[in-house]
């Protein structure tokens, strides 16, 4: 065998594990750059190099992983797979139950959508359109799942558990977007820097705050997949446009609003029961005796 089939991360300390993490959201977020092609973010040809990066860089990722890894046979030990969420045990209800949760959160939103959505065409534009979906809709919610969420946790489990871990991994996840700004600012297209700077600054603030709804989801159910769809369905649905309401009538407004609210509550008496381990047979993530 090529690695130790058991695995565990208590050995290292918290700095360790720190840095450990650093080093994985380093490295993918280098690769995006790694090809100077002077073209825009979003043109194919940019596009398809920095998927082939990033898939290059899940493939190292466990490698790193296992280097600050410890060869043991301990009952708190576990194959690297499982330790990666990558299980095939209660699968099902790992990808079905955590989508089922964000769209109860997302109820306003979709209801929003449908009303949107009456005559509205799409243009085609076959290659610029697939490639951008499979970057956003695929290629980004696995890469960034299961680096930094996958990769990261379980290291910083033994030290910070659920609550920290919570609070500590999205960090990375919401730092790693911050090189959008370099972007914008390098493809300014007049727009005020002022502007650029609040506009990452949101979005730090919201990746940050889905960087922990997908930990949470990860920890408590020890699979990637949820945290994968979840994260697939979130940016196909993007950030909710609570403004838009607005352009309703009153009635319809005031319905949305409600759904909206609804959606809220009803996630949040959800969350704890829907995510619980045992229906998903999560030993790994759970507290350490």
């Amino acid at each position: 065998m090529l690695w130790p089939e058991r695995v565990l991360f208590s050995h290292l300390s918290f700095q360790e594990s720190l840095g450990c993490c650093l080093l994985l959201g380093f490295i993918l977020i280098s690769s995006l750059y790694a090809w100077r092609t002077g073209l825009p973010r979003n043109h194919p040809r940019t596009v398809k190099r920095r998927i082939v990066s990033v898939m290059v860089v899940c493939g190292v990722s466990p490698l790193i992983l296992l280097f600050f890894s410890s060869s043991s046979d301990g009952h708190r030990a576990y194959p690297l797979s499982t330790w990666l969420g990558l299980r095939s045990d209660h699968l099902l209800q790992a990808a079905v139950y955590p989508l089922i949760l964000t769209m109860v959160l997302f109820a306003g939103p979709m209801v929003m959508m449908m009303m949107e959505c009456s005559a509205s065409e799409t243009e085609e534009e076959p290659q610029a359109f697939q490639i951008l979906a499979l970057r956003n809709y695929i290629v980004a919610p696995f890469a960034e799942e299961f680096t930094f969420r996958a990769c990261m946790l379980p290291v910083l489990w033994p030290h910070c558990q659920l609550l920290g871990s919570v609070i500590v991994c999205p960090f990375f996840f919401g730092v790693a977007h911050i090189h959008h700004v370099i972007e914008r600012l390098s493809n300014n297209n007049g727009s005020p820097v002022v502007h650029i700077c609040l506009e990452s600054l949101f979005q730090f603030c919201y990746t940050s705050v889905f960087g922990a709804y997908s930990c949470y989801l990860f920890l408590r159910t020890g699979h990637l997949i949820g945290p994968v769809v979840c994260h697939m369905f979130c940016n196909f649905m993007g950030f909710p446009d609570f403004a838009g309401i607005m352009q309703f009538s009153i009635w319809k407004a005031a319905t949305l609003a409600c759904v909206f609210v609804v959606g809220l509550v009803a996630f949040a008496f959800l969350l704890q029961p829907v995510t619980d381990p045992l229906l998903f047979g999560n030993t790994v993530y759970t507290d350490v005796s």
